[in-house]
């Protein structure tokens, strides 16, 4: 079984997933948000990379997606709020942070969000500049 790089799949020659080292990796890239790039190959990549990204998402308790970089893109914000929404469970978790989603409002994802979210315990969106706090009536949310 070979080392996989960031942003590629690990294959043995019958072509089965070593999904330990693929989650491991994940969870490093979708925790942390450090490289753009990586989220992008989410949509190219092979089913197993991306049910390897929602295991790593869906066993999070915590997420924190930051798209303060001028360089991100709405593709790319579609993408995470995609994942996040209909690949991933989140029954775990309990708090998000979305710092700068500006490109999505919030109306029918956030209510998708609670629903697949019922542990949701803190949610900020820290400039996330289209999303208007009349669409749900939760308290102990915060906006700025």
């Amino acid at each position: 079984m070979k080392r996989a790089r960031p942003g590629t799949s690990t294959t043995s020659e019958k072509g089965e997933v070593d999904l330990s080292t693929l989650e491991n990796e994940i969870l490093i890239q979708l925790v942390s948000f450090c490289n753009v790039v990586e989220l992008f190959v989410l949509r190219r990549t092979s089913r197993a990379f991306r049910k390897a990204a929602c295991a790593a998402v869906s066993r999070a308790k915590s997420l924190h997606f930051s798209f303060l970089k001028p360089h991100i893109s709405p593709q790319y914000q579609e993408i995470c709020v995609t994942l996040m929404l209909e690949d991933a469970e989140l029954n775990r978790l309990q708090r998000l942070e979305l710092e700068g989603l500006s490109h999505i409002t919030g109306k029918g994802w956030l209510k998708s969000l609670f629903r697949k979210a019922p542990n949701l315990e803190s949610l900020n969106l820290t400039g996330c500049s289209r999303i208007i706090p009349e669409y749900f009536g939760y308290v102990g949310y915060n906006f700025h």
